[in-house]
C-alpha cells in the first residue's frame, strides 16, 4: 500500500483527492499521502514547526488551544486520546461532539492540518487492546470524525497506523503514526504493589506482542523510505521504564524490534513523539540504538495531575516531569541542520528545551 496519511482540515463537505494521482499511504518521496481535503499541505511544502499533544478533556475547558494557535505550527498532531470519553463506544459520538464544538480546536482545524492516532479513551475502552470488542465500532467513529474516505488503507485494514512524508529531496519529514491499540496482547499486571506507580509490569513472555506482524512489516517498508528528519508517534512513552504505567517496555521484544528496525534501515534522525500520560517530559535514551533516542511526551492538553507522593527516578527523563497541561513543538532549522525540542505550558511558556544537532543523531 502507498501510505494513506490524514491531512485533516475541518472543511466538513470537500474531502477532495487533490493528491490521488500520487497514490495512498504518503509512500514515494515527496508524496505527501492520499487522503487529504481540498486545503492541505503541498507535498512539496518545507515543514518549520510542528505542535503535538494528547489527552483532551472535552467536558472541560481547553484554554491551551489559543497557546496553540499563536504557535502558528504548520501542522498539529494527536497522539492520542483527543476525546477522555469514558463510556465506551457509544458515548464517543457525544464526545467527539464536544471536541469540535470547542473554539480553540475548532479555529486549529479550520487553519492547520491536522494528524491524528487513537489511544485508549478514543479506542473506547481504559487500557484496552486487541481483545476489545467494541473496537470495529470504535475505529468506524473515529474515522467518521477525521473524515477519513472510505477507500483509505486506514478504513480497510486492521488499525489505524498511517505516515505521511513531505517536503523537497533533502528536506523531508517523514511522520509515521504507531498504533499502540489493535493488535495488543493483554497487559500483565503485577501481583505485589508498585508504591503508586502503576499496575503492569514487563512481559515474561516472549511472544507478547503490543505492535502485530501486520504493522511491523508495514513499519518496516515505511523507514526504508527516505526522509531527512524522521518522527515516530506513539500513543504510550517508548524510552521511559521505571513506572508502571503503559509504555513500550512491558513488551520487551516491540522494544528490541524497533531498535532494531532502526539500526537495519539507517533510519537517521528519528524522533520520538508520545502521548498517553497527564505531565510532561523530554527523555534521552540510546535503547541499544548506535545514537541517542530523544522522546518529547505530552500530555495532558487541559488535565493536571496531582505529582505523586514519591517521584520515579529515571535516568532517561531529562529532569523533573510538568504536572500541568501542556504541549510539545519541535521546529527544524534546515539551514542549520538542528532540531529544537519544547514543552510549552498552556500559556505558551516554555518549560523545557534542547537544541539538538542532526548529526549527532546518526549511526
Amino acid at each position: 500500500m502507498k501510505a494513506s496519511s490524514q491531512l485533516v482540515y475541518a472543511a466538513p463537505f470537500v474531502c477532495a483527492a487533490l493528491f490521488a494521482t500520487m497514490g495512498c499511504d504518503g509512500g514515494g518521496s515527496g508524496s505527501a499521502g492520499g487522503d487529504l481535503s481540498a486545503l492541505t499541505l503541498d507535498p512539496d511544502q518545507e515543514i518549520h514547526r510542528i505542535a503535538f499533544g494528547s489527552c483532551a478533556d472535552e467536558t472541560a475547558p481547553q484554554p491551551i488551544w489559543d497557546a496553540i494557535l499563536e504557535a502558528d505550527p504548520d501542522l498539529f498532531i494527536f497522539s492520542g486520546d483527543a476525546v477522555h470519553n469514558s463510556g465506551g463506544p457509544a458515548a464517543l459520538d457525544e464526545a467527539y461532539a464536544k471536541l469540535a464544538a470547542i473554539e480553540g480546536f475548532r479555529k486549529l482545524r479550520e487553519t492547520k492540518p491536522m494528524l491524528a492516532i487513537w489511544d485508549d479513551h478514543d479506542f473506547g475502552l481504559n487500557d484496552g487492546g486487541a481483545s476489545f470488542e467494541g473496537k470495529d465500532v470504535a475505529k468506524q467513529k473515529f474515522l467518521d470524525f477525521w473524515q477519513i474516505p472510505a477507500d483509505s488503507p486506514r478504513a480497510t485494514r486492521p488499525g489505524l497506523y498511517d505516515a505521511v512524508t513531505v517536503g523537497p529531496e533533502g528536506r523531508r519529514l517523514q511522520i509515521i503514526l504507531i498504533d499502540t491499540r489493535w493488535f495488543r496482547d493483554p497487559l500483565r499486571r503485577s501481583e505485589v504493589s508498585t508504591g503508586g506507580h502503576g499496575p503492569y509490569i514487563e512481559h515474561e513472555d516472549p511472544s507478547a506482542e503490543m505492535i502485530g506482524e501486520e504493522q511491523w512489516e508495514w513499519i518496516i517498508e515505511k523507514m526504508e523510505q527516505p526522509a531527512d528528519v524522521r518522527i515516530l508517534v506513539s500513543s504510550i512513552p517508548l524510552l521511559t521504564s521505571r513506572e508502571h504505567w503503559e509504555k513500550w517496555t512491558n513488551f520487551p521484544e516491540d522494544v528490541s524490534r524497533i531498535v532494531g528496525v532502526i539500526e537495519t534501515t539507517n533510519a537517521y534522525h528519528t524522533l520520538i513523539v508520545s502521548g498517553g500520560r497527564h505531565f510532561g517530559a523530554i527523555y534521552r535514551g540510546g535503547l541499544g540504538v548506535p545514537y541517542p533516542l530523544h522522546e518529547v511526551a505530552t500530555g495532558s492538553l487541559n488535565m493536571a495531575d496531582a505529582p505523586p507522593a514519591e517521584a520515579v527516578r529515571d535516568m532517561t527523563r531529562i529532569g523533573d516531569p510538568f504536572y500541568v497541561p501542556n504541549f510539545g513543538v519541535i521546529e527544524i532549522d534546515w539551514e542549520k541542520d538542528s532540531v529544537r525540542l519544547e514543552l510549552r505550558d498552556e500559556k505558551g511558556v516554555t518549560l523545557r528545551h534542547m537544541i539538538l544537532d542532526l548529526a549527532t543523531l546518526e549511526m
